[in-house]
């Protein structure tokens, strides 16, 4: 007996220290409101939400390895706390049903080893494994556009290469999938949850499809699901929403549809639209449920795994995922499977949202505003955290022969990478939110930001930000932008003009023309304090509910506030298309025109009205329909270039003032001539990129020179600023707060 029991206490002496729990209990992570603002919490204690993530591409991904441990080091140095790595099911769930799980605890271990007081973030990704996928194909996505190639990547490749091609992946709408990927992740956080590593984690981020980012595989460029477990989905979506054959067959217009019998549409019907830009919605309707099934589908399974995580976990952990993603989504909104916004901010299951920022031109570029990809204001209102992935990269991720960090020659590029750098963080922090910096570099040979430089600059950053961040937030913008994501239903769900400048080139003009503005959704508008905005724009609103409709007659429409409304606004009620309703919102006549005879490429907007800012802009090619403005009590701002057409136009209301631009109003000065009119605060005339929030006021700039900034106290500034540089300034005092690099 006596041998037996030394024999057993030497085995454990001999079992992996890391599953062995002991000292204190694992860290507690939660999302809660602080300040005015979402924000995160560890053990009770308020962090600023600004992350270091290790990348997930290989080479840089592995916490133990040596220029990823080399990075985790920097950012401990710099007085980072929170950290964030991935883990994939095809790295740890073998053919034979087992998990790998001292892969997990030493992605874990390497960020504690380095840091002990680390809280860590996972992000977990959700996909089958490959062999999965080849053991089961009648569970795999199928292309409305053409066959599988047959592949399933991996080493040598990425894991993720080949996800926006038409590759071999299990279809979203798998239930198989769902549940056998339920128990693993089950299994995997019971052990994790055992181990000393799991004592570090306080938050997990599940991530599927295109990237892990929540898009339907192959988007987007590649048309899904047409596999049998997508049919299935589309057919119980189909019965919830209508209920009888005879219900479905009237919105269809199809007499021999049933609800057992319905598919989802071909690629032909998706690509046509019988009503210009615009869809039929009596012949059209079964494309439009499609579109809306595969958003609800991805949204399924994102708060479905959520809930896994949170009820699975022994104490309180955040939870988040990519999603929310409206700018920068190459006008392919409809098929990226982000819109259900609301589903998503109103559900307990989930904490953060989070996205790229956006790789829009106007946005991403030198000069641009480096905005968030999501309409953040939303998710702030739902009291949810929204956190910008920042992957830009640096010059050191372009490693030259003989590579000198201190080579002459760097100097102009790395002093871009300061202003980029500093635009990036410092956009979601003075808004309200945070970031994570995700570090693509060490595939490269380095840190995107392993350099003395980039280390002064992010520790300057983060000492001042910690300082603003610990005081009340107050939001500063008196301009709200207003966006109806469902609209693109209804219209081409290709590329197209509409989309492109009313979604992205309109929001990065906003950011340029010198006001502070809020984004949200048109279903938040009851929620919102509409007695701070003197002005409301309604950027992408063609789709208006008749009760909403009333709703910004009755309350928005009010008390001396300028609206200003661009291409269709609520020419789709729900049911049916009709100029009418946009007639009837904005308060202006106006009818519709095509381009017969009138330039077709490039139609360009003059704007020549009284007082009018003297200034142009084109659209990237003709659209139909379109609409004029005729109305004899509306004063003419702008023109069609060549023609009489009235298409940006102003009207005095009983208690309001609209403004229409039936083409567009994506231009910074004239969007600053309205919004300066309406009575908002203009800080810059100079078409810079200007943020203000956190009693901060940050203002980046391409070109540079002398400007003269006013701050709200109505104190004047007159500075110059460096070109391609991002400046930051007290709001209150005006004090310049960052030197030029």
């Amino acid at each position: 007996m006596k041998r037996r029991l030394i024999v057993l206490l030497a085995l454990l002496t001999l079992a992996p220290a890391a599953t062995v729990v002991a000292g204190p209990k694992g860290m507690e992570g939660a999302v809660k409101i602080w300040n005015g603002r979402p924000t995160i919490f560890v053990n009770g204690q308020a962090e600023m939400p600004q992350i270091y993530a290790l990348t997930d591409f290989r080479g840089g991904r592995f916490t133990w390895e040596e220029i990823p441990k080399r990075n985790l080091e920097v950012f401990t140095q710099l007085g980072f706390k929170l950290f964030q790595v991935d883990v994939w099911f095809q790295d740890i769930w073998t053919p034979d049903g087992k998990l790998n799980m001292d892969l997990v605890r030493r992605q874990i271990k390497g960020v504690v080893d380095v840091n002990p007081q680390a809280a860590v973030f996972i992000r977990f990704h959700v996909n089958a494994p490959f062999w999965w996928n080849r053991l089961h194909p009648t569970e795999c996505v199928q292309y409305a556009n053409g066959p599988a190639d047959g592949k399933d990547y991996g080493p040598p490749w990425q894991i993720h290469y080949g996800d926006t091609e038409r590759h071999v992946r299990h279809s979203l709408a798998s239930q198989l999938w769902q549940q056998e990927a339920t128990a693993k992740l089950k299994e995997m956080l019971s052990s994790l949850a055992k181990s000393a590593e799991g004592r570090s984690v306080v938050g997990l981020q599940v991530a599927g499809g295109v990237y892990g980012e929540w898009h339907p595989w192959g988007f987007p460029s590649q048309d899904p699901d047409v596999s049998a477990p997508m049919q299935a989905y589309f057919r119980r979506w189909l019965q919830a929403k209508y209920k009888t054959d005879a219900a479905l067959q009237k919105a269809w217009n199809t007499p021999a549809v049933t609800l057992s019998r319905a598919t989802v549409p071909d690629l032909a019907a998706r690509d046509r639209t019988l009503a210009g830009l615009f869809r039929d919605v009596n012949r059209e309707r079964q494309t439009m449920d499609y579109y809306e099934a595969q958003q609800d589908n991805i949204a399924d399974d994102i708060l479905h795994f959520c809930e896994v995580v949170k009820t699975s976990w022994p104490r309180p952990i955040i939870t988040g995922a990519f999603y929310g993603y409206y700018f920068s989504t190459f006008g392919r909104q409809a098929a990226g499977a982000h819109l259900r916004m609301n589903r998503i901010f109103d559900s307990k299951w989930i904490d953060y949202v989070s996205a790229p920022q956006s790789y829009f031109a106007d946005s991403h570029e030198m000069g641009g505003a480096g905005q968030s990809r999501g309409l953040v204001e939303s998710g702030r209102l739902a009291g949810k955290l929204f956190l910008d992935e920042m992957d830009t990269g640096t010059s050191l991720k372009q490693p030259e022969d003989q590579y000198d960090p201190n080579d002459a020659k760097l100097a102009p590029r790395m002093r871009d990478d300061v202003a980029l750098l500093r635009r990036n963080t410092l956009h979601p922090l003075l808004r309200g939110h945070g970031l994570w910096y995700y570090d693509f570099g060490a595939v490269f040979g380095s840190g995107s930001w392993d350099n003395p430089l980039f280390h002064d600059e992010l520790k300057r950053l983060r000492v001042l930000l910690q300082k603003a961040w610990a005081k009340p937030y107050e939001p500063a913008a008196d301009v709200l932008v207003v966006y109806d994501p469902s609209s693109v239903f209804a219209i081409k769900s290709r590329w197209n003009t509409v989309n492109d400048v009313l979604i992205d080139r309109l929001s990065a003009a906003v950011y340029r023309s010198g006001a502070m503005a809020d984004f949200v959704r048109l279903d938040d508008l009851p929620r919102m304090q509409l007695d701070r905005y003197k002005a409301v724009l309604f950027a992408h609103t063609t789709r208006i509910l008749p009760a909403e409709r009333a709703f910004i007659r009755e309350q928005v429409a009010t008390a001396g506030r300028h609206l200003l409304w661009t291409y269709m606004p609520g020419y789709f009620d729900g049911e049916t298309l009709n100029e009418a309703f946009s007639n009837e919102v904005t308060g202006i006549s106006m009818q519709r025109f095509r381009f017969a005879g009138e330039p077709k490429d490039d139609p360009t907007i003059v704007v020549d009205g009284p007082g009018a800012p003297r200034t142009s802009f084109a659209l990237s090619d003709a659209v139909d329909p379109m609409m004029e403005v005729v109305d004899a009590q509306a004063q003419a701002v702008a023109h069609l270039q060549g023609t009489t057409r009235v298409v940006v136009a102003k009207k005095s209301l009983a208690q309001s003032t609209a403004w229409v631009g039936t083409l567009s109003l994506h231009d910074p000065a004239l969007l600053r001539f309205i919004f300066r009119q309406a009575g908002a605060h203009i800080y810059n005339d100079a078409n810079d990129s200007v943020l203000a929030g956190m009693n901060l006021l940050m203002v980046h700039s391409a070109t540079g020179g002398k400007r003269t900034l006013t701050l709200r106290n109505q104190r004047t500034l007159s500075v110059t600023l460096p070109p391609r540089s991002t400046s930051l300034f007290d709001a209150e005092s005006g004090d310049s707060l960052l030197p030029n690099p």
